[in-house]
């Protein structure tokens, strides 16, 4: 048997398991909150684990796609990667335009990053931004416009003590860009 006959076996059976678990699986069921916080802001960020992640669960889709892409799921985690920068440089700014076009206006995230703008921007940290950087992020779920990536993130900042988290971020597609709307505890 050669080893190009053994990797697609292994493929077939990969994707088999893949499917069994898609079709076995609840597709609705609940996601996580995270409990808020009520002293906590994204600017005391080494204070709090769950500073600046929206309490609100993203809408379950109604539907769910078989199989992501591998260049669908590309796509999803380079808007999610891009959110996240915009995100690290309005931490130390306040400023909410950095995250236009990265975050879902008016989600359930950009809503709680606006409330924290004003203390944000009142007392603003400056340069470096804070950077998010992904452990082997994974499209977990992907229905038509709306996407969920797991992952386990670090969150940083020269000088600072690193922050890990682990994540269930959901993206909405708007036109043709992957935007984030929701961050929730996985």
């Amino acid at each position: 048997m050669t080893a190009r006959a053994i990797l697609g076996g292994l493929l077939v059976a990969t994707m088999a398991v893949a499917l069994a678990w898609l079709l076995l699986r609840d597709p609705v069921a609940p996601q996580p909150a995270v409990a808020p916080s009520s002293t906590s802001t994204t600017s005391d960020v080494a204070d709090t684990s769950t500073s600046g992640v929206a309490t609100t669960p993203a809408p379950a889709p109604t539907t769910t796609v078989a199989a992501t892409s591998p260049a669908d799921s590309a796509r999803i985690v380079a808007g999610l990667d891009d959110a996240l920068a915009a995100w690290g440089r309005f931490i130390i700014s306040g400023d909410m335009t950095e995250l236009d076009g990265y975050l879902v206006e008016n989600g359930p995230q950009w809503q709680q990053l606006a409330a924290e703008s004003t203390q944000l921007a009142a007392e603003p940290l400056g340069l470096p931004p804070y950077t998010f950087d992904l452990d082997l992020p994974q499209v977990v779920e992907h229905a038509g416009a709306m996407a969920v990536v797991r992952s386990e993130l670090v969150m940083s900042r020269p000088g600072e003590t690193p922050q890990r988290f682990d994540w269930l971020i959901t993206l909405q597609e708007v036109d043709g860009r992957w935007l984030l709307y929701t961050v929730d505890e996985a």
